[in-house]
Formats: C-alpha cells, structure tokens, sequence
C-alpha cells in the first residue's frame, strides 16, 4: 500500500490538484485495482 505523503502527492497538493482536476481532455482521478482468486503460473 502506498503511504499519501509521498513527494509526489505534496507537490499535487502543493499545486492545488486534486481529484476531478481537468478538462475533457485530461482530468486527474483516482484508480482502484482489486484482484481476487488465486495467482497460477503458466507451466
């Protein structure tokens, strides 16, 4: 899990970004990955 003090999310902060930000050309969000069963190796 990422910590949200990273450097990255202080200087989003910092430059008033946040989620929602942008026009409909690029707008910044947020992304959520959820995988669920078991991982298997191709033999």
């Amino acid at each position: 899990m990422v910590n949200g003090m990273t450097p990255a999310y202080r200087g989003l902060r910092a430059a008033n970004i946040y989620s929602g930000f942008g026009d409909e050309w690029i707008r910044v969000g947020g992304v959520k990955f959820v995988a669920d069963g078991p991982h298997q190796s191709a033999p």
